[in-house]
């Protein structure tokens, strides 16, 4: 941590990677999460009305979705950024 001029601290980031790593860290952890829970719930929702089997297809659908969604929101996209720029400077 630095000190700034009013006298609040500054994170430093410590290691190499670190941003990069965090942010794959959130990515995945907010699709899990999204996904997860939004595919229970339109599983459930799908499957009162039309049955267990479209249900569980609604289920798995929706989740994979919402929970790419949510990843990318999640820092995916910044993930994937990173690497298109390593490369294009690659070559």
């Amino acid at each position: 941590m630095k000190a700034s001029m009013d006298g609040s601290t500054i994170p430093v980031k410590a290691l190499p990677n670190q941003g990069f790593a965090l942010s794959l860290r959130n990515a995945v952890l907010s699709g899990f999460l999204v996904r997860v829970a939004l595919g229970r719930r339109a599983g459930v929702a799908v499957a009162a009305t039309a049955g267990w089997h479209d249900g569980l297809i609604a289920g798995l659908v929706g989740g994979r979705f919402f929970g790419m969604l949510a990843a990318m929101g999640g820092g995916m996209l910044d993930v994937i950024q990173h690497y298109t720029l390593r490369r294009v400077l690659a070559v």
